[in-house]
């Protein structure tokens, strides 16, 4: 046997997100088993995939139906089915699930569902390629908890994960007053600033409690700002934000989100920038095996092609366009591992089975889907699709990192100040660094003419003032700059201008005064000699 089909099933539910970033969920899966290929693995072997792309339209049922011709392949020597890759949402995966069991395929599933729809479903051969949410919120409780706060309000872009977020919160002892979502403004190219109103206008209502949690992407959460700072409400807010892949901006509502917490998780492997080399090679005319690829993109076509009349070829997107999923990183990573956890678990059957230097043999062809999932699948080990990580594959949670940062006016200008990291399972925080808005006004004093701000060594929310030299203007409130070669610092250090008559005069005025006191010292000195002489 020559060739081997493998045969892997990608399921996503088609109005979860928006259909481009779903095409290049699909493009990461084939990339993946590009790469696999690339390395010949197990000799006369190649390893493919198909697609199925869930709609409303149609039973789910029917719409796996091509599962039943995969599995009759399995029975001739033209293909042995691996898996399935799920990255549906949790009431799909949970369907999809049920109908899949029926034909005894693992699954890896690489969409986050919560832990209790997991734990329940009834199936074996079934495993995550992702760290649950439960995992993901210990940064969070952990900062609730060093800053003491343990009443919170709580805002999500959808409400899938609000009860685990209430149940998270209580083993922690931490009270969730309140829960809020964005429901389907995720989908929304245009975010409703209505809907953020209605969730600032909830917030402001509850106000006794004043820490808000925020998991939100980027643009919700500065609607969510802008819709809070522009009631000018009194009322201040502790906000902990928490978000992946995507630094925030708050310009226009830096009052507002003064004192703001991030917790930045950082990608458990960046794939972004490999799969945009691969994407922009991409030829949506030939690009066949991606199922939404030509449809979706069919506009842009048209558009490009009669824009550019001699062009022959319509490239997937540009990098930049790419970019705006960086987002969804892990959710690549996801897929990308479930892929090579299949590959690298078949061919430790063929080592094992066939012998470690032979080729594919009809024993690991015999390897039931039991054994494959138990003995092979949940023990693989492999390096990533980054060639930099190791994966031990044992359903278990990958390690992560999350810079903990505070967003804050520092010595009379906004900046963003790193107060801790946490490193599964441990949090370092230094709370010390943490500005709240209590902080007494005798802190911010005003500084006069000829001194500029800085940091208090003994309180790092306070500044204290500091003089500048005879030559330098204060810059900023913050920073000393000297005046340049042939002028001087205006009366009040402010600007620097040409020096002129005066500014001579009165310079040869002082410096005459200065050799007339050297002169006199000299004198005064000179006496004193003389006097120890005749004494002597």
């Amino acid at each position: 046997i020559k060739n081997i089909l493998f045969q892997t099933e990608f399921i996503h539910y088609e109005d979860y997100l928006e259909k481009d970033a779903v095409v290049f969920l699909i493009e990461t899966f084939y990339m993946a088993i590009d790469r696999l290929n690339s390395m010949a693995l197990i000799p006369g072997i190649r390893f493919e995939g198909e697609v199925v792309v869930l709609t409303k339209n149609k039973p789910i049922q029917q719409q796996l139906s091509k599962f039943t011709k995969l599995v009759s392949m399995q029975n001739t020597n033209q293909s042995k089915l691996l898996g399935v890759v799920d990255a549906t949402q949790e009431k799909i995966s949970e369907k999809s699930t049920n109908i899949l069991s029926e034909y005894n395929i693992p699954i890896l599933k690489s969409m986050i569902i919560s832990a209790s729809d997991f734990a329940t479903s009834n199936y074996s051969l079934h495993a995550r390629t992702y760290n649950t949410f439960a995992t993901l919120m210990k940064p969070i409780t952990a900062v609730l908890q060093q800053m003491k706060w343990h009443q919170v309000q709580y805002v999500n872009t959808v409400d899938s994960v609000a009860n685990e977020f209430v149940s998270e919160m209580n083993k922690s002892h931490i009270q969730t007053d309140k829960t809020y979502s964005f429901y389907n403004l995720y989908l929304e190219e245009v975010i409703s600033s209505a809907s953020c109103d209605h969730i600032a206008d909830a917030l402001i209502k509850n106000s006794n409690t004043s820490v808000i949690v925020l998991m939100v992407d980027g643009k919700l959460e500065k609607c969510l700002l802008e819709s809070v700072h522009k009631k000018s409400v009194k009322t201040k807010f502790h906000w902990v934000s928490a978000y992946y892949n995507e630094k925030r901006n708050y310009t226009g509502v830096e009052s507002t989100a003064n004192g703001l917490l991030s917790l930045y998780y950082q990608p458990m492997s960046n794939v972004t920038e490999i799969i945009a080399e691969h994407v922009k090679s991409i030829n949506v005319e030939g690009n066949t095996r991606n199922p939404l690829c030509h449809e979706h993109f069919s506009q842009s076509i048209s558009e490009i092609t009669t824009n550019t009349a001699n062009s022959t070829s319509v490239h997937l997107c540009s990098v930049d366009k790419f970019r705006e999923f960086t987002m969804l990183n892990d959710l690549y990573v996801g897929i990308a591992d479930a892929v090579y956890a299949y590959v690298f678990a078949f061919k430790d059957v063929v080592s094992k089975v066939c012998g470690s230097n032979s080729n594919y043999c009809e024993e690991a062809k015999n390897v039931s889907a039991e054994q494959f999932f138990n003995k092979y699948l949940m023990k693989v080990v492999f390096t990533d699709i980054t060639g930099k990580q190791e994966v031990a594959f044992y359903n278990k949670e990958r390690k992560f990192r999350v810079e903990v940062e505070q967003f804050k006016k520092h010595v009379g200008k906004y900046e963003r100040v790193k107060v801790g990291d946490y490193n599964e399972p441990r949090l370092t925080f230094d709370k010390n660094r943490v500005c709240l808005e209590n902080i007494p006004s005798t802190c911010y004093p005003t500084c006069k003419n000829g001194y500029r701000k800085v940091e208090n060594p003994l309180n790092i929310c306070c500044w204290i003032c500091e003089k500048c030299g005879s030559n330098e203007i204060v810059v900023n409130n913050t920073e000393c700059m000297s005046c340049k070669f042939g002028e001087v610092p205006n009366k009040n250090q402010t600007a620097c201008r040409a020096i002129d008559l005066i500014d001579i005069f009165a310079n040869l005025s002082s410096t005459l005064q200065r050799i007339e006191g050297k002169f006199t010292d000299l004198e005064k000195r000179m006496k004193t000699l003389e006097d120890t002489k005749c004494n002597h």
